[in-house]
């Protein structure tokens, strides 16, 4: 994640009109719903490639919202960052952080 240069929406939201209020609104959904309409073909974090050297790019990272497999090599998923991975002394443990893959509904970690 990177921080993104701005002011916070919680610090100008009080002094905004209803239409200024409702295009941010509208805006947010918009965001959502495009983030929505992909499916990842792997579950765990996403890294830029460069950040996560020898991951290995294995076919389409995402299927976009018309059902085409889409590739990015700017992008991979690697290894959870989750806290239920690293939480109560988890990151202690030698166990697979994934990636994982979604098969016939089930996840299967690639080894």
């Amino acid at each position: 994640m990177e921080k993104v240069p701005g002011i916070e929406l919680e610090r100008v939201w009080p002094e905004m009109s209803i239409e200024d209020r409702f295009t941010v609104v509208k805006a947010i959904a918009g965001f959502q719903k495009s983030w929505t309409s992909i499916s990842f073909k792997q579950y765990r974090s996403l890294y830029y490639s460069k950040d996560l050297p020898g991951a290995v790019v294995d076919g389409p990272l995402y299927i976009d919202a018309n059902g085409s497999e889409t590739t990015d090599s700017a992008f991979v998923i690697g290894p959870s960052t989750g806290r239920e991975m690293i939480d109560n002394k988890r990151d202690t443990v030698d166990f697979d952080r994934g990636p994982c893959e979604y098969k016939r509904d089930t996840l299967h970690c690639i080894d």
